[in-house]
C-alpha cells in the first residue's frame, strides 16, 4: 500500500474518533450539570455519522477540530473532584449507569487503538484489509 493512499484513508477514521468524541463529550457534560441525567441514545455512526459526514473532510482541518475539542474536555477533566468523577448518566432504555471516570476512560482507550491505526496508515504499515479488522475489532 502506499503512503498517500494510506494518509487518504486517515480521515474516516479519525472521523470515526469525533462522532464517538462527540457522543462522550455530551454524556460527561450532562452529568457534571445535571442529576442522573438520562441520555438519549444517540450512536456514534448511525446518528452523528450519517448527520454530520466528517469522513469528507481533509484529514489536517479534522486533526485541528479534534485537537481543540481534547483539549478543553482534557481542562474540563483535569479539575475534577472525586465527587464529579463518580457522576453518572443512564442512557435511554438501559438499566446500567456509566461514572464520568467511566466514559472518560473509554474513550480514552477506544482512541488509543484508532490513533495507533492511523499511525500505521499514515507510515504504510497497514494495508487496507488490515484496517477494515481493526476497525471493526476496536469499534464501541
Amino acid at each position: 500500500m502506499t503512503k498517500s493512499l494510506s494518509t487518504a484513508q486517515t480521515p474516516e477514521t479519525i472521523a470515526h474518533m469525533m462522532h464517538c468524541e462527540a457522543v462522550t463529550s455530551e454524556a460527561v457534560t450532562l452529568a457534571l450539570l445535571r442529576k442522573e441525567p438520562l441520555l438519549p441514545g444517540l450512536h456514534p455512526e448511525r446518528d452523528l455519522g450519517k448527520l454530520f459526514n466528517l469522513g469528507r473532510y481533509d484529514f489536517d482541518d479534522l486533526q485541528r477540530y479534534f485537537n481543540f475539542r481534547r483539549r478543553i474536555l482534557l481542562d474540563v477533566l483535569t479539575g475534577l473532584t472525586e465527587n464529579q468523577w463518580s457522576r453518572t448518566v443512564q442512557e435511554t432504555g438501559k438499566q446500567r449507569r456509566e461514572s464520568v471516570y467511566w466514559l472518560a476512560r473509554g474513550q480514552a482507550l477506544h482512541e488509543d487503538g484508532h490513533l495507533g491505526e492511523i499511525e500505521g496508515l499514515i507510515s504504510g504499515q497497514i494495508s487496507g484489509d488490515t484496517r477494515r479488522i481493526i476497525g471493526k475489532s476496536t469499534r464501541v
